[in-house]
């Protein structure tokens, strides 16, 4: 675009001027005019005399114009080709720049060429316009009346426009030009640590110097790469040429990173150490302000550095806190302590010879101990007792089974040990008991005499067809009797109980269904087949009906195997044991009942305690 652009002004400029250059010969006097054309203006709108030389004038600026904005263009094409940093677009539209302004220099140089061409041929070749003749009066105004940049050598009275004697001195160089720069930076803004690129073009300049955030002496265009910035510059250029100087100054800001987050570093030479000693902190901090310790210190601290604990007897935390912008970090240490383990308990032997006397014996207690302060006796004796007694201490005659306690006490704790000292008791007489009915068998109305002598007894309690507490010796008389009658007395004693029964018969009859139970444990073995006896039947009416029960248990409490109560030819109950081998101890039966046949059925149960194992 810019060199289409380019061409088209320049062919304009060049047409413009061709035209111009006709004008300017016929106002000079061209063709067959013997004088040149006077400007009507003169004095109002421009002080030039001839149309020729306003001419003259409007080309020179044109082209001074055109000329401008040819170089402006060259430069700036220039500039953009050179900081395009390898961007293929950006150098492309560059030298497109360029091309077009070098193209329209050319135009407007040939089209200048062309109207001095003309211009001189009309002005100085004497055909081409007015003879000039000797009579010409000269001016010596020292001034270029025709603008061809020559002056005159005389003609004092200036009468004649048109300067005569010209061509041996040389006119005063032009006005220079001031010089113009421009200077930037691209990019403007960077990141902390990155760079940018200075780029410069001048007009009208022969040297540059670099001040604010650089220096030294610069060429009048160049383009130069900052380092690292770490902040905000700005660069200045002052550029001098014939025409003065001109400064101008660019700036790049550098993007201030985020402040970095403070760090600590916070440790002990020992976080293990005795009972009444200390340790020494250490620490250091970066990006920091400020510390602050907490725990078991406290105070502002500095943001490195060293102390000593004070003497510790247990653990101890140790905090440090550092603070830097809008951030702070927290580190602790911890300080044990060895504690030392616990002592033991105390350890000791204590133990009673003989463990098993007889009655109104002694037994020796002996003892000694290890790591114990001292020592309490408890039980069936008490006090204070020393540490050791490796001779013994007796017990004193017994008379029953005694047990005696020690518990020593040391620093690690408390030992207690038992010793018991059986008595042997012989086991008490059993149970006797005398039991006797006279008569036992009575006319109807007639009284029956009991009298029964129990041994070994403490009570008796008579049951069936009397009742109540009875003493160990004594006599009963009955009522007159009309039937058969049951009379059972039991006795018990330290070594168990006995029971007797008189059965009274009264006009040949005897009492009603009766059965009795025998007032011990049985015992069925596992493994084997026994009969035991547990009781007695009286009266009734055959056929007798037994059974047995037993709580929680379906088989009459003898797991895996059974059990049944039958009657032998002697009025006996006896219980059949059938127990497997391997069959756990335990009591299981429970109940034992037995009914006859006589309307109404009258039965009797009773618990009986039955136990059987290996």
């Amino acid at each position: 675009m810019t060199r289409k652009f380019f061409k088209k002004i320049a062919v304009l400029l060049a047409g413009f001027l061709l035209f111009a250059s006709v004008g300017m010969a016929f106002g000079q006097g061209g063709g067959q005019t013997t004088n040149p054309v006077s400007n009507p203006a003169l004095g109002y709108l421009i002080n030039v005399p001839t149309f020729g030389q306003l001419f003259t004038g409007v080309i020179d600026w044109l082209l001074f114009f055109a000329g401008s904005i040819a170089v402006l263009f060259l430069l700036v094409g220039g500039y953009q080709y050179i900081t395009a940093a390898g961007n293929e677009e950006r150098m492309e539209k560059g030298k497109k720049i360029l091309w077009g302004s070098v193209i329209g220099l050319v135009i407007i140089i040939m089209a200048y060429a062309v109207v001095v061409l003309v211009t001189d041929v009309v002005i100085r070749d004497p055909g081409a316009g007015v003879p000039i003749t000797d009579d010409t009066p000269e001016c010596s105004d020292q001034v270029d009346n025709d603008s061809d940049f020559l002056i005159d050598l005389s003609d004092p009275g200036c009468e004649n426009l048109i300067d005569e004697d010209e061509g041996n001195i040389t006119p005063p160089p032009p006005l220079p030009i001031p010089p113009s720069l421009t200077f930037n930076a691209i990019p403007g803004t960077v990141n902390f640590g990155d760079f940018s690129t200075l780029g410069w073009t001048s007009f009208g300049a022969t040297s540059c110097v670099a001040s604010g955030d650089w220096g030294g002496t610069k060429p009048p265009n160049d383009s130069v790469r900052t380092g690292s910035l770490t902040a905000s510059v700005t660069y200045t250029l002052t550029c001098t040429g014939p025409g003065g100087e001109v400064t101008e100054s660019t700036s790049v800001t550098v993007a201030v990173p985020p402040p970095e987050a403070p760090t600590l570093s916070f440790n002990a030479d020992d976080t293990t150490i005795n009972s009444g000693g200390a340790a020494t902190l250490t620490w250091t901090s970066s990006n920091a302000t400020s510390c602050t310790a907490s725990g078991d210190w406290s105070g502002n601290k500095s943001l490195s550095g060293t102390e000593l604990t004070d003497i510790l007897t247990a653990p101890a935390t140790y905090t440090l806190a550092c603070a830097g912008v809008g951030e702070s970090v927290s580190k602790s240490v911890i300080i044990t302590i060895n504690i030392p383990p616990p002592p033991n308990a105390p350890t000791m032997s204590f133990s009673a010879n003989p463990t098993t006397i007889d009655p109104n014996q002694s037994s020796l207690l002996k003892w000694s101990t290890s790591g114990a302060d001292s020592c309490t006796a408890s039980g069936d004796w008490s006090g204070d007792k020393p540490l050791n007694n490796t001779a013994g201490e007796t017990t004193g005659s017994l008379s029953a089974s005694a047990t005696y306690t020690l518990a020593c006490t040391g620093a690690g704790g408390t030992t207690t040990r038992t010793a018991t000292v059986t008595v042997n008791i012989p086991p008490p007489p059993p149970a006797s008991l005398l039991f006797e009915a006279n008569p036992k068998s009575l006319s109807s109305g007639q009284t029956t005499y009991l009298a029964w002598d129990a041994q070994n007894t403490t009570s008796c309690v008579a049951s069936g067809d009397w009742s109540g507490s009875q003493p160990a010796n004594g006599t009963f008389i009955s009522p007159p009797l009309t039937s058969g009658k049951i009379y059972t007395l039991t006795c018990t004693g330290p070594g168990g109980s006995i029971t007797d029964t008189e059965i009274i018969s009264v006009g040949g009859g005897l009492p009603d269904f009766y059965f009795t139970m025998l007032p011990k444990t049985f015992s069925c073995k596992s493994g084997v087949n026994s009969d035991v006896e547990i009781g007695s039947i009286w009266g009734g009416k055959a056929p007798y009906n037994t059974y047995a029960e037993s709580t929680g248990l379906t088989d009459v409490g003898i797991p895996g195997g059974s059990s049944r109560i039958w009657i032998n030819g002697f009025n006996k109950l006896w219980l059949d044991c059938r127990v497997p081998t391997g069959t756990p101890a335990g009591n299981y039966l429970n109940k034992v009942g037995i009914h006859d046949a006589s309307s109404p059925v009258k039965s009797m149960s009773v618990y009986v305690p039955v136990s059987w194992g290996p």
